[in-house]
């Protein structure tokens, strides 16, 4: 009787490590795919242990993080016209910049 409970203690132990290792992991991947943190493997194992340790903190450690990504560079405004209807989306972006001159 003391076994099975002792097994079955084990096993729930295990699964709620495994479920928190799943959510600290989602947790990290979503701040790398926001941009908050850097896609290098050392710097996402270190979210991903303080999460683990401590989900509640890193999270909100992560939500204090503000998003710095550089927008994209549109080179040769004057040739809005000329690339063709492929790409339609960035013909549109370079009119808007030149009628507003940025």
């Amino acid at each position: 009787m003391e076994e099975a409970k002792n097994a079955m203690e084990e096993e729930a132990k295990k699964k709620a490590e495994e479920d928190c290792k799943n959510k600290a992991t989602e947790l990290v991947s979503n701040a790398v795919k926001l941009g908050k943190i850097a896609n290098k493997e050392e710097v996402i194992a270190s979210w991903t242990n303080l999460a683990v340790s401590d989900f509640d903190n890193a999270s909100i450690m992560l939500d204090g993080l503000a998003v710095n990504k550089t927008g994209v560079n549109i080179e040769n405004k004057e040739d809005a016209n000329q690339n063709g209807l492929e790409n339609a989306a960035m013909n549109a972006m370079i009119e808007i910049q030149n009628k507003l001159k940025l």
